[in-house]
């Protein structure tokens, strides 16, 4: 089993070791710390956007914007403008928004860290051409890759080295 968030760092170690990160995720990812904690315990240099651009810039970006009104229970009514509802362009330019601060803040490297922001990742790319966006499922995918390769390996050296009689 892979762990994402240890594949994530990683992939960013490799790439450059001296990375300031940026943080694009979901307010519940976001609340938790929890990419905060791997990175720290990789000793990277991090930056998530303040409170205010990560509910109107990112949070919005992927589920839509807070229109104001409230259902019964007094939750927030978002419009039909994320990433989720298929948004991509509008959403794009909230993410710029966002990133633009971080940029400002010295970061070099962003995790997307919400499986729908790689929808726009093409755009972001655009508009911060130097900047480096790392998809953590895309990590995982590619260490899925390297560690099939190196079993695939083993078990090749092991078939020329030890040959197995014929059960026939």
């Amino acid at each position: 089993i892979l762990d994402m968030l240890s594949t994530t760092v990683d992939a960013i170690k490799a790439q450059n070791p001296e990375a300031v990160v940026g943080i694009l995720c979901t307010n519940g990812t976001y609340n938790s710390g929890i990419y905060d904690t791997y990175l720290t315990k990789a000793n990277l240099v991090f930056v998530k956007p303040e409170r205010f651009q990560q509910e109107h810039y990112v949070h919005s970006a992927i589920y839509g914007e807070v229109t104001g009104e409230k259902t019964e229970c007094g939750q927030s009514i978002r419009a039909n403008n994320g990433i989720k509802a298929g948004e991509f362009v509008h959403s794009a330019a909230l993410l710029t928004q966002a990133i633009t601060s971080l940029k400002e803040q010295g970061v070099t490297t962003i995790i997307l860290g919400c499986t729908e922001l790689p929808l726009v990742r093409k755009a972001l790319q655009q508009s911060f051409p130097t900047m480096t966006f790392i998809d953590p499922m895309e990590a995982v995918a590619d260490r899925a890759v390297i560690l099939y390769k190196q079993a695939e390996q083993r078990v090749n050296n092991n078939e020329t080295t030890t040959q197995v009689p014929s059960p026939l």
